[in-house]
Parts: structure tokens; sequence; C-alpha cells
């Protein structure tokens, strides 16, 4: 098991960059080119000091679904026109990146549109106490 990373450094840097800008595109993996939702996470994590599968199917295997309490680093799953993928980094609040929000935003688990499209979180394996 790993320790979880302290999520506050990277919540600063995502603020950066929520600030400056960053464009949502399908299946972008950086703040440059812009970023998909799974970029997204693979970037934050990258933040963190852990390196991701480049595919988000590929991650799916080092994940796995879990209940509440959420936690730092849980991966929230809701459907919109499709699966999405977003960040929660400090329970129930966090970043994704999609088309509707015209790039980079937050998001909190309790407001309207998450609580009517939330289906899971996922958590990274590393992070699962048996």
């Amino acid at each position: 098991m790993l320790t979880l990373p302290d999520p506050h450094p990277v919540r600063k840097q995502l603020q950066h960059l929520l600030v400056r800008g960053v464009a949502w595109v399908r299946g972008g993996l950086t703040p440059e080119g812009g970023m998909g939702c799974y970029g997204l996470e693979r970037n934050a994590y990258a933040l963190a000091g852990l390196e991701m599968p480049e595919t988000a199917h590929e991650a799916c295997a080092l994940f796995v679904p879990v209940q509440p309490p959420y936690q730092a680093w849980d991966i929230a799953v809701c459907q919109l026109d499709e699966i999405h993928l977003a960040l929660v980094l400090e329970p129930p609040r966090g970043f994704h990146i999609a088309a509707c929000t015209n790039g980079l935003a937050q998001f909190s688990l309790r407001s309207a549109p998450w609580k009517r499209t939330f289906q899971r979180c996922m958590r990274y394996g590393d992070f699962i106490c048996d």
C-alpha cells in the first residue's frame, strides 16, 4: 500500500491551470495541448509522483469501486453524453475537464448536476487498506 499523497500541492497547481485556462480536447494528455478527462487524472497523479498508464482503458485495471466516505485521489465517474471522469481532491470537491464546462473546472459531488449524473467513485488499488 502506498501512502496517500498530500493533495494540497496538486490542488494549488490545478487552480493555477484553472486561472490560466486549459482547453478540453478529447483524448488530450497535457495542459499545453489540452486535456480530456483521463488526461486530467493522469496529469494530477503525475504531479503527485505517480505514473499512470497512457490510456484510461489500461488504467481501469488499477482502480476499484469504493463506497463513501470518499477520499482525496478518488475518481468520480458520472454519465454526461458519455462516461466522464473527475478527480476528487478535497471531498466532496475536485476538478474535471469537459466540453460542457469549456475546459478545466471545479466541481462538488453535492451540486445538483453531479447528483444527477454521478454513478460511483473508483480508488487507485494501491491506496486501499485491507
